[in-house]
C-alpha cells in the first residue's frame, strides 16, 4: 500500500451543524479537486469560508473550488506550528551555546516539554520552572527562547477567542455550508 492510500482526506461542515460533507481516500489535489467540482454549483457557490490544515495541496483545492470564499488555518495546525517554531529556536539557541545538541542535562532541554504546553495547563511551579531557566540561560539565548514561547502562548491566546477552536471538530477541509443537495436520479 502507498503512503497516500493511508490518509483520508475529510471534509465537514464546521459551523452549519452539518458534520460529515465527505471522505476523500488520499492526500492529493486531484481527488479532493474532483470531490468539489462533483458538488452542486449553486452549493459551492454558497462557502464562504473554508478552514484547512497548512498543506499547499489543500490551499490549491480549496481555491480553485471556492475562489471567493476566505481560506483559514485551523487553530490545531497553527498551534502545532508555532510549538515547532519553540522548538527550532531552542534546538537553535541550544547549538549556539554548545556547540552541539541539546543533552538531558541542558537547562533547555529540561524545560522543552513545559515550552509547548498551553499556558492555562501550566502549574505556578511549572512556569516558576520556565522562567527560572529562561534566566539562567541568560543573554540573547534565554532572551530569544523566552521570546518564542511568550510569542506562542499570545497566539494560542488569540486563538482561544476564535469559535472555531472551541468548537471539538478538527478538519482538514471544512465547508461552513449546508451539504449539497444530492438529485436521486
Amino acid at each position: 500500500m502507498e503512503d497516500a492510500d493511508r490518509w483520508q482526506t475529510v471534509l465537514i461542515d464546521s459551523d452549519g451543524g452539518y458534520g460529515l460533507l465527505g471522505v476523500v481516500e488520499g492526500r492529493a489535489a486531484g481527488p479532493v479537486a474532483a470531490w468539489l467540482a462533483d458538488q452542486p454549483a449553486a452549493w459551492r457557490a454558497r462557502v464562504r469560508a473554508v478552514t484547512l490544515d497548512l498543506s499547499t495541496v489543500y490551499k490549491s483545492a480549496a481555491r480553485a473550488a471556492f475562489p471567493d470564499a476566505l481560506l483559514a488555518a485551523d487553530p490545531f495546525h497553527v498551534a502545532q506550528l508555532a510549538n515547532r517554531a519553540v522548538g527550532d529556536v531552542r534546538r537553535r539557541v541550544t547549538q549556539q551555546l554548545r556547540g552541539r545538541r541539546g543533552r538531558a542535562g541542558d537547562p533547555g532541554y529540561q524545560i522543552k516539554r513545559l515550552l509547548v504546553r498551553g499556558p492555562a495547563t501550566l502549574s505556578p511551579e511549572a512556569r516558576k520552572k520556565i522562567l527560572t531557566t529562561l534566566a539562567d540561560v541568560g543573554g540573547d539565548a534565554g532572551f530569544a527562547l523566552g521570546a518564542a514561547w511568550r510569542a506562542k502562548n499570545l497566539l494560542l491566546d488569540l486563538l482561544a477567542l476564535s469559535p472555531a477552536s472551541r468548537s471539538s471538530t478538527r478538519s482538514s477541509t471544512a465547508c461552513p455550508t449546508q451539504p449539497p443537495k444530492r438529485s436521486t436520479a
